[in-house]
């Protein structure tokens, strides 16, 4: 199974799509924030996000991050595309609630010194291991707008 959150009116082929909205053609209409009861615990095998993270309000960083890593199996896969914090693109839409940087990600990662440090004071329940982290291009010649991290639950 895998999980497109936040999908919008986008769609890629072989996922489920998920939303707040009941957009023609999502498959489940939810507020991530609120959980994914419908998903059975270690079910899902990538869960995908593409501008979705920064609308999210910023208290629910966590919680969003303990059910990703909840549903997805043992080395099952995230991948998100998200605003670079402090960018043009980051701050361009009054409904980019939260700001969103790769270093953010280490407190999920069970090889940094900041999950160690951090993970339970902040409430993160599981783990992942980073797998790639890219910057998006240069255009204009300003600096990349937008990242994407994949990381893999560490179960």
């Amino acid at each position: 199974m895998k999980l497109y959150l936040g999908a919008g009116k986008h769609r890629l082929e072989g996922f489920h799509h998920v939303d707040l909205f009941p957009f023609e053609g999502i498959d489940i209409v939810a507020d991530i924030t609120k959980g994914l009861p419908m998903v059975a615990d270690s079910s899902v095998d990538y869960v995908y996000s593409q501008d979705f993270l920064e609308h999210l309000p910023p208290e629910s960083k966590i919680p969003v991050m303990n059910e990703i890593w909840r549903v997805l199996k043992p080395d099952g896969v995230m991948e998100h595309v998200i605003p670079l914090a402090g960018t043009r693109n980051d701050f361009g839409s009054p409904s980019h609630l939260s700001h969103w940087h790769p270093q953010q990600f280490e407190h999920f990662d069970v090889d940094s010194y900041r999950y160690t440090v951090d993970h339970e004071y902040e409430g993160f329940k599981g783990g992942f291991r980073r797998v790639s982290v890219e910057y998006g291009a240069e255009i204009n010649g300003e600096p990349p707008q937008t990242f994407k991290v994949v990381y893999k639950a560490v179960k």
